[in-house]
C-alpha cells in the first residue's frame, strides 16, 4: 500500500447486528521488512458501512494500489483512492450503480484493454463495471439477473481461448455458474494488433499497426479529447504538457484498443 515493494495488509471489520456502527472501518499493516512482522493497525476509514468484500487494485494505473470495498446493508460499492502511494486515501467514492446487497467482488481486465474492471455478486445480479480508463467506474454491463442469491463471482479461463469467462456461486439453488465472455474472441483479439512509440515520448508518436489506422485520439486525465488525427499513424504532442494521457487507437473495421501514455 506504500509502494516500498513488499505485500502489506488490509481488513475490514463491521458489526454484524449493528451494520452502520461507526467503528465499522477499513484498516492497513504495514509488512516491515518481507518478514513475518507487521506495524500497528493504521486506519483508512471509519463509518466503513458493512464491508462484506475488498479487494486492491490499480484503478487509475498510477502505480500504486487502491481499495474497492463492498458494503452489503449499505447496497453500494465504493472506492478508497490512494492519494499518494504512502497509504493515505480518499474519502468513500461510491459507484454509480444500483445494487442489492453486494456479496463479493472481483477485479480482472474484462477486455484486454489494460484498465482493470470490476466483477460484483450481489444478491440475484452480477454486474461487470467497466473502468474508463480514467479510473471511473460508470458504465454497468449486467451479466445476469437471475442468479438467485449470489454469494461468489470470479474469473478464469473455462474453455482454453484464452478470454477470461465469468463464474459465480449462488446459495438459494446450490449452482454454480458460468458466463462464457464473448467480447474477447480469438479473432477480435488478433483484429487490431498495435504497438505505439516511443514511451514515454516527447513529441511525435508513432502507431505501428497491422490494420489500417483510421482515428487516432488522445485524452487527458480529466477524459477531455486533447489531440485527434485521421488516416495516420503518428500525431505531434510536442506542444502538451508534461503528463498522462489516454490514446484510443481505431482501425478500419471499427475495432479499437485503448493504452496510457506518458508525455514527458
Amino acid at each position: 500500500m506504500d509502494g516500498d515493494g513488499d505485500m502489506d495488509v488490509v481488513t475490514s471489520t463491521y458489526d454484524l447486528f449493528f451494520p452502520n456502527f461507526v467503528d465499522n472501518n477499513i484498516s492497513w499493516f504495514e509488512n516491515m521488512g518481507g518478514n513475518g512482522t507487521f506495524a500497528p493497525k493504521q486506519l483508512i476509514i471509519n463509518n466503513a458501512g458493512s464491508p462484506e468484500a475488498i479487494t486492491t487494485i490499480d484503478i487509475d494505473n498510477d502505480g500504486d494500489m487502491d481499495i474497492v470495498v463492498a458494503s452489503y446493508f449499505d447496497n453500494e460499492v465504493y472506492i478508497l483512492e490512494n492519494l499518494d502511494g504512502a497509504g493515505n486515501f480518499s474519502d468513500k467514492i461510491v459507484l454509480p450503480i444500483v445494487l442489492n446487497r453486494p456479496k463479493s467482488i472481483f477485479d480482472f481486465d474484462y477486455d484486454n484493454d489494460g484498465f482493470i474492471d470490476i466483477l460484483i455478486a450481489a444478491d440475484n445480479k452480477v454486474s461487470l463495471i467497466k473502468n474508463d480508463g480514467f479510473g471511473n467506474y460508470n458504465l454497468e454491463i449486467i451479466i445476469s439477473e437471475i442468479a438467485n442469491k449470489a454469494i461468489s463471482v470470479f474469473a478464469s479461463t473455462i474453455d482454453n481461448d484464452n478470454v477470461l469467462d465469468v463464474i459465480t456461486a449462488s446459495s438459494n439453488d446450490n449452482v454454480i455458474a458460468w458466463y462464457k465472455n464473448e467480447t474477447l474472441s480469438v479473432e477480435n483479439n488478433n483484429s487490431i494488433i498495435f504497438s505505439v512509440f516511443p514511451i514515454p515520448t516527447i513529441n511525435i508518436l508513432t502507431v505501428d499497426s497491422n490494420s489500417q489506422i483510421t482515428n487516432i485520439k488522445i485524452y487527458n486525465e480529466l477524459g477531455q479529447l486533447v489531440f485527434q488525427t485521421i488516416n495516420k499513424n503518428e500525431i505531434d504532442i510536442s506542444h502538451s504538457s508534461k503528463g498522462y494521457y489516454i490514446i484510443r487507437i481505431e482501425d478500419i473495421n471499427q475495432h479499437y484498443e485503448i493504452k496510457k501514455i506518458l508525455k514527458i
